[in-house]
């Protein structure tokens, strides 16, 4: 009884008859499912990438009431890559605002450094007109969900910069 093994079909060749190869069959079937596990991670990591809290930021400021005031100052020559990231966000660990809350941002450049800024993924530079003071106002957090506003504060002066070369941001709701 000689058999001619073929793949997934085994030949009897005294016979002529044709049988299935069951663990054929099931190595196809673990193998198509793994190739689908990887594509669907794949697109689970690029999702994710994409995700406005996975940014890391140099600053993130909680908006959780209304009537706060964050200012703080940075120093342009200390930043890394000449670029410099808010967050701005609705909750703290795992207390979510209740309302939707409205805050303003401001930005005093001082020594009129040149800089870009850039809300999310916004291809629009917001201090275009005017480099000295900027004002962002009637930006919306969003009430029972989590929102983060990314900022992006890019350098494009091309001097060097030195300690006195600073920001003053103000971030009122």
């Amino acid at each position: 009884m000689a058999r001619k093994r073929r793949f997934i079909i085994d030949i009897d060749e005294e016979t002529n008859k044709k049988k299935l190869v069951l663990s054929d069959i099931i190595l196809l079937l673990v193998f198509g499912g793994l190739i689908a596990l990887v594509i669907w991670l794949v697109l689970m990591v690029a999702k994710k990438e994409k995700d406005p809290t996975n940014i890391v930021a140099d600053m993130v400021v909680p908006i959780i009431e209304k009537g706060s005031k964050n200012e703080f100052t940075v120093n342009l020559d200390k930043i890394e890559d000449k670029k410099y990231i808010i967050r701005v966000v609705n909750y703290r660990n795992d207390i979510i605002n209740k309302n939707e809350m409205d805050y303003d941002i401001e930005v005093i450049n001082e020594n009129n450094v040149e800089i870009e800024i850039y809300k999310n993924e916004i291809e629009d530079n917001l201090a275009s007109i005017n480099n000295k003071d900027l004002f962002i106002e009637k930006n919306v957090l969003k009430a029972e969900e989590k929102q983060d506003d990314v900022y992006k504060i890019v350098v494009v002066s091309d001097k060097d910069l030195t300690k006195k070369d600073t920001l003053k941001i103000i971030i009122t709701s």
